[in-house]
C-alpha cells in the first residue's frame, strides 16, 4: 500500500472516546502519541487502529519533534481532542508549516486571560478579573492585593488562567483570606487571575463548528460549580430540552460566543452563569469536545457522538449528524472521595434504574478530592441514571445531589 497521508493523533490524559474505524481512509497512516500510561486506557481494539505507536515521558513542542521529523516528508496533518495538548500541537505544526492553527490562534482557547480579553469589544458579560501579578505583591504587600479588592469585591475567586477541572481554584471571602492565598501561592509556577465571584447555576453548551457556523448543539444544566466537587459535592449535569425557558437564550449567547471567538472547526464547550436575575455570564470555552461522562451520556440521550464529529471536522472528512432522541432520558454524577478508611458503600434508594461504578472498597484508604479529575480515580463512584418518566428522573436526580454515597473513619 502507498501511503499518501499520515495523522497522528495526539493524546495526554484521555483515551480517544468514539468508533476510530469510522475515521479510516484509504492510504492514511495512522500514529497514536501519548503520554506515557494513557495506552492503558485504550482497548486493544482503539490501540490496533493505529500503525504506529509512540508513549513519552510528557507532550511538549521538544518531545514531539523527534516524531514528527520522521514523517515531515509525508502529507502530514495533527489533531487532538486534549485541551492540554493543543497548544503544543499548534506549536509544532507551525514549526514543520503544517495545515491547522498555529499558537497565536490557540492561546484564547487555553491561557483565561487572553480568552475574556478576546471578548473585550463584545456585548458579551465576563466576569470582572485581573492578571494576579506576583512581582507586583513582592514589591507592594497587602497595599497590592487591596488595589485589587477595591476593584473586584469579596468574594473574588483565584483560579490558574491555563487549568482545568476546578484544579488550583480557590474562593476568597476577605482581606486575610486574599493574604494568606498570596503568601501560599507566592512560590508556586501558576500564573493565576482573579475573577468576581459568580452566584447562580452553572450550563455547559456543546457544539459542533464548521467553517465558522454552529451545525449542532446541546445544552445541559450542571449540579452545582465545579469548584465544590473538592468541597465534597457530587457533580454531574442532565439535558436541558429545548423548551427550558434558558434554552434559547443561551443558544443564542453561544452563537454570539462562537462568532466572536472565530472558533476552528470541531467541538465547542462553553461554560456559563445564569444568574438569579436571569443574566448570561460567560466563564470559559475549550476548542475541544466535553469530557468525563458527558460524551457518553450524549450518545444515550440523543446518538450523538461528539469525539466523531469532531475528529471528521477537524479532518475536513463529511460528517451527517442526525438528532435522536431516545425515549429514556440519561442523567450522570460523579461523587468526590472522603480522607478515611471505606467503612461502607451505600446504594442509594431511588427509583430510576441505574449504574454504580465504584473506585473505592470497603476497607480501603482513600484521601479526599482536592480538584475534578477523573483520570486519577479521583472520585468515589460514577452513577448514571436513566427512566422514561422525566419527573420521576428529575426527583432521583435531586435526592442524589444529598447522598452519601461512602462512609469512612
Amino acid at each position: 500500500m502507498k501511503i499518501m497521508d499520515t495523522i497522528i493523533f495526539v493524546v495526554k490524559t484521555s483515551t480517544i472516546q468514539c468508533d476510530l474505524n469510522q475515521l479510516r481512509q484509504p492510504n492514511t497512516r495512522y500514529v497514536l502519541v501519548g503520554k506515557s500510561g494513557v495506552e492503558k486506557k485504550f482497548s486493544e481494539e482503539a490501540l490496533d487502529f493505529f500503525d504506529e505507536h509512540y508513549f513519552l515521558d510528557n507532550i511538549t513542542e521538544q518531545t514531539l519533534t523527534p516524531i514528527i521529523s520522521k514523517y515531515k516528508c509525508a502529507k502530514l496533518k495533527l489533531v487532538t481532542a486534549d485541551e492540554s495538548c493543543i497548544l503544543p500541537v499548534a506549536q509544532i505544526r507551525k514549526s514543520f508549516r503544517l495545515q491547522g492553527e498555529h499558537p497565536k490562534e490557540v492561546i484564547k482557547f487555553i491561557d483565561k486571560t487572553e480568552m475574556k480579553a478576546s471578548l473585550e469589544n463584545t456585548n458579551i458579560r465576563r466576569p470582572l478579573y485581573t492578571l494576579y501579578n506576583k512581582d507586583m505583591y513582592s514589591k507592594e504587600k497587602h497595599g497590592y492585593l487591596d488595589k485589587i479588592s477595591k476593584s473586584i469585591s469579596f468574594p473574588i475567586f483565584a483560579k490558574p488562567v491555563d487549568k482545568f477541572g476546578g484544579i488550583g481554584c480557590k474562593k476568597i471571602d476577605s482581606r486575610q483570606e486574599f493574604i494568606q492565598w498570596a503568601d501560599t501561592t507566592f512560590t508556586n509556577k501558576e500564573t493565576y487571575e482573579i475573577d468576581e465571584f459568580i452566584e447562580g447555576e452553572l450550563f455547559h453548551i456543546d457544539s459542533l463548528v464548521k467553517d465558522s457556523k454552529t451545525i449542532y448543539t446541546a445544552i445541559c444544566q450542571y449540579t452545582t460549580p465545579i469548584y465544590f466537587f473538592a468541597k465534597g459535592v457530587p457533580f454531574g449535569s442532565k439535558l436541558l430540552p429545548k423548551t427550558h425557558p434558558h434554552w434559547q437564550k443561551l443558544n443564542e449567547f453561544n452563537e454570539n460566543v462562537i462568532q466572536n471567538m472565530k472558533m476552528p472547526n470541531g467541538a465547542t464547550h462553553l461554560e456559563v452563569f445564569v444568574t438569579p436575575k436571569s443574566e448570561i455570564i460567560f466563564l470559559e470555552i475549550g476548542a475541544r469536545p466535553l469530557g468525563s461522562l458527558i460524551p457518553q451520556i450524549y450518545k444515550k440521550n440523543l446518538n450523538i457522538d461528539f469525539y466523531l464529529h469532531h475528529f471528521k471536522l477537524r479532518l475536513n472528512q463529511k460528517t451527517k449528524i442526525e438528532e435522536s432522541l431516545s425515549s429514556e432520558r440519561y442523567y450522570w454524577l460523579i461523587f468526590p472521595n472522603k480522607t478515611g478508611v471505606v467503612k461502607k458503600l451505600n446504594k442509594p434508594d431511588i427509583k430510576s434504574p441505574h449504574e454504580l461504578t465504584w473506585s473505592v472498597k470497603e476497607g480501603g484508604k482513600t484521601t479526599k478530592s482536592k480538584d475534578y479529575s477523573t483520570s486519577g480515580h479521583n472520585y468515589s463512584v460514577k452513577i448514571i441514571l436513566r427512566n422514561t418518566d422525566i419527573e420521576q428522573l428529575d426527583k432521583d436526580y435531586e435526592k442524589l445531589k444529598h447522598f452519601q454515597a461512602v462512609e469512612v473513619v
